[in-house]
């Protein structure tokens, strides 16, 4: 079942992109979306699964929700300065050197 649907989500992108003269993403470019999206499930793993069975339970991920939506409404309330609902590019930049200048600080402090 979601392999048709990701099949269909995919053949839609292709038509899309087709059809509208889109360039579609070069392969390495999908590779690395994919390293990365899998890098963070393999972080939500580690921080939300409780019973370390490398696999999300339903509260898990309730719990996993939970923090998303509580995280995203607070780096909007930080870094929204438009109050538009949506971080755009010059926010999404200030709030990714944010959010390395707390690891940094969080590195010295540890160290």
């Amino acid at each position: 079942m979601k392999r048709n649907v990701v099949l269909t989500a995919c053949c839609s992108l292709l038509f899309a992109t087709s059809l509208f003269g889109a360039k579609p993403l070069a392969d390495d470019e999908l590779s690395q979306k994919r390293q990365h999206r899998e890098k963070l499930l393999q972080r939500a793993r580690g921080r939300f699964d409780a019973n370390h069975n490398g696999v999300l339970e339903r509260d898990e991920k309730a719990a996993f929700k939970k923090w998303r939506k509580e995280h995203r409404a607070e780096m909007l309330a930080k870094f929204d300065t438009n109050k538009n609902g949506r971080l755009d590019s010059g926010e999404r930049e200030a709030a990714r050197a944010g959010i390395r200048a707390q690891k940094r600080a969080r590195k010295l402090k540890s160290a």
